[in-house]
């Protein structure tokens, strides 16, 4: 067993201390609990937790109070920042850290200063600041500013590139380049460029896989395969194909599961059995299935907000596609080729748990349905996702079964049912019917309750809203959430809060624009944010900084773009001209 540089292998959750990484749930209800693991790799204990109510979600974990066992961050609805330190399943100590503001999101932690402790990096959503506060278990006793990499880069995540047991930062160009801040504190004392591992490979995370005390970098290709870079500074020194698991089985995490001081790699299956990969480098040495741990648990993040930083627009009368790649008011991109008579994009979605968005369309003639796989800008190539029959429109898009793979959602025109296809990658895997909303007309799909699974949102006729929170076809809860009354009206679904669950946008006949903070189907925060800018219109409610936070985006009558970055009811930043996206062109 080797813990020389517990920084080289990223993120970890070790709860016991006993030098192996264990697995981490979140139940439907709120509550944690835990399996751990031995120094074979099979679950030898665990248990609940606990849980924090429901004003706390997970934001990160770390080692913050440096005695070798992980601890949990979370987030209040409020902002605060709390810890709960825990030694095996019980929580032995934490309480409140503090709140760095509306402006800045809990991206990742990592041992920046190399004293033992976790610390925590931040992101300001409006200036593309990264900063950092220096952590000694709920006390801050240094931190600051570290720099700004620029907009043609994004946070991908945080190892120790140079082994010299303090943290670093992994970022990703739009080009897809991948390059490297090494710190000391809030210095940047090192770095560079490390390579481009082509448009067929995406990021998963990373660890140290050959052991050597420096963080490597696993991807996976459109086709399931995993390898991984071997990297030290910013040179990469080995690594190569590791394999494939099989449609059956998706990733999960990274961790050291076996103690030996490598990382490995677990996954889950669509029925939440877990199961891992023992490696060696890039040769898998062991591994087993671990076990399920039921319907009502999902592995918890605690790994920082993700990033699906692309917009797309289609234009009405050539039927072409534009990929537009969103970066604060930075806007890179490129015309697509046109998609053929009668296809329409209906929506985006991530098949293969990439990281990178693909679009999804219809045709209006035949019904059947397929998928552009895009990456860096580029289409790697057109896949049909099949026909499902007559009068059965597509309507969204969405994670139903919770698999981290995009699903399809469909509604028959003639007896309104809904039903699912779920995909892993591009092969469809299960779905079915779900059921048919009498008096209720489908408006937007979303996870409203933070399980990892979406839930789709309807409105009757005389403006009240109401909700189905799903497990894959099952309707397990849901009901009425509320009329805003007046002259309100939906404009969108998105996690405006950053609390992990959707929230509703509405704006009123006076341009006013606020929000419901949903958990579920109950409205627990929200309010107003602001008066519309004269002349513009809501064309899009997402992430448009990639701070784990909706924005809004707005359009004028002459296709030019404009945005506010928002942390909650709070705008912290945005752009009054964006870029100019001539008409017919319009978001997706």
């Amino acid at each position: 067993m080797s813990l020389a540089n517990p920084a080289s292998r990223g993120i970890l959750r070790d709860f016991n201390g006993d030098g192996t990484d264990d697995i981490l749930f979140r139940s439907t209800t709120g509550s944690y609990a835990t399996w751990t693991l031995s120094h074979a790799g099979v679950i030898n204990g665990g248990g609940n937790v606990g849980d924090p109510g429901p004003n706390w979600n997970i934001a990160l974990t770390g080692n913050f109070d440096g005695d070798g066992k992980t601890d949990i961050l979370f987030r209040g609805r409020d902002g605060m920042l709390a810890s709960w330190q825990i030694n095996g399943t019980s929580i032995v100590g934490g309480g409140n850290i503090g709140n760095p503001g509306p402006q800045w999101t809990a991206v990742g932690s990592g041992d920046f200063n190399g004293d033992g402790h976790s610390d925590i990096l931040f992101y300001n959503g409006g200036t593309g600041m990264y900063a950092t506060w220096l952590m000694d278990g709920t006390h801050i006793i240094g931190g600051g500013d570290i720099g700004n990499p620029g907009n043609s880069y994004i946070f991908q995540g945080i190892g120790d590139f140079d082994g010299d047991g303090k943290s670093d930062i992994l970022f990703q160009s739009h080009d897809g380049t991948y390059a490297t801040w090494q710190l000391n504190g809030t210095a940047i004392v090192g770095g560079g460029t490390i390579g481009n591992a082509g448009i067929n490979w995406f990021f998963k995370g990373l660890g140290d896989f050959n052991g050597d005390g420096k963080s490597d970098i696993l991807f996976e290709d459109s086709q399931d395969t995993y390898a991984t870079w071997d990297i030290s500074g910013t040179s990469f020194v080995g690594g190569g194909t590791i394999g494939s698991p099989g449609k059956a089985y998706t990733f999960d995490g990274i961790g050291d599961y076996n103690g030996d001081g490598k990382s490995d790699i677990s996954f889950h299956q669509t029925n939440g059995t877990l199961a891992t990969w023992l490696l060696n480098d890039y040769a898998i040495v062991g591994g087993s299935v671990l076990g399920n741990a039921g319907s009502n648990w999902s592995t918890a993040g605690g790994d920082g907000p993700s990033h699906l930083d692309l917009l797309f627009y289609q234009n009405t009368a050539t039927r072409g596609t534009s990929i537009i790649a969103m970066n604060r008011s930075e806007v890179f991109g490129d015309t697509m080729p046109t998609t053929g008579a009668g296809l329409y994009a209906i929506a985006t979605t991530d098949f293969n748990d990439t990281g990178k968005l693909d679009v999804v369309f219809q045709n209006n003639q035949t019904g059947g349905v397929a998928a552009w796989v895009i990456s860096a800008d580029v289409i790697i190539q057109q896949i049909g996702l099949g026909n499902p029959g007559a009068g059965w429109n597509l309507v969204a898009a969405g994670d139903f079964n919770g698999d981290h793979h995009g699903d399809l959602l469909f509604q028959n025109a003639s007896t309104g049912t809904y039903a699912t296809w779920d995909y892993d990658g591009f092969t469809k895997v299960g779905g079915g019917t779900i059921g048919t909303a009498a008096g209720y007309t489908f408006v937007a799909a979303g996870d409203l309750n933070g399980d990892g699974k979406t839930d789709m949102l309807f409105v009757d006729g005389a403006g009240n809203y109401a909700a189905w929170l799903l497990n894959d076809t099952t309707i397990i809860g849901g009901g009425t959430i509320g009329n805003p009354g007046g002259t309100w009206a939906f404009k969108g679904l998105g996690d405006v809060s950053g609390d992990g669950k959707a929230d509703m946008v509405f704006q009123d006949g006076s341009g006013l624009i606020a929000t419901w903070d949903l958990d579920g189907t109950q409205i627990v925060g929200g309010g107003n944010i602001g008066t519309t800018p004269a002349g513009l219109s809501i064309a899009k409610v997402t992430d448009l900084n990639t701070d784990g936070k909706a924005d809004i985006l707005f359009t004028d009558s002459t296709g030019h773009y404009s945005s506010w970055e928002l942390s909650d009811t709070t705008i912290i930043g945005g752009s009054p001209a964006i870029d100019f996206i001539p008409v017919p062109w319009h978001v997706i």
